[in-house]
């Protein structure tokens, strides 16, 4: 896989546009452009920011050390459910309410269904971010409560 191969597809995970990418690394959408259809390499600082803006290392922007998109997968379901349904703020008992329901509708799914595994690795997906949502709103409790 090429550099601007692999550079798409970390783009997509994260669902962001070559807009979003460029706003976010501080370059332009052409430059981008130039790097997922081959005709340029980026310098190492744009690496760097590739990367920060990617949620990868270095080593895995590079090619050297395939890397999972689990994380990029659900950090991009969570910004879906942010647009959805806005910042949750629940009490930890409601959200173990929630997480118990979306596990129990994966389990049915698993018991009752013939799907494949790319459709219950996308319900586990949507499963990891409620649970990111859920620890993002009591660390948002925690601060105030601090305050």
């Amino acid at each position: 896989m090429t550099f601007g191969e692999r550079l798409v597809r970390l783009r997509t995970a994260w669902g962001f546009s070559l807009t979003d990418l460029a706003r976010e690394s501080g370059t332009s959408r052409s430059y981008l452009y130039q790097l997922e259809s081959g005709e340029s390499e980026p310098t190492i600082g744009m690496l760097a920011k590739l990367c920060a803006a990617c949620g990868v290392t270095p080593n895995a922007m590079l090619g050297y050390a395939e890397e999972s998109t689990a994380l990029a997968d659900v950090a991009a379901e969570r910004r879906h459910q942010d647009t959805k349904w806005g910042e949750q703020n629940h009490t930890g008992l409601y959200w173990l309410a929630i997480l118990t329901e979306e596990v129990g509708e994966v389990a049915k799914a698993l018991i009752t269904d013939n799907a494949g595994a790319a459709e219950y690795r996308a319900e586990l997906v949507h499963v990891a971010a409620v649970a990111v949502a859920a620890i993002e709103s009591l660390d948002r409790q925690i601060g105030r409560d601090r305050a």
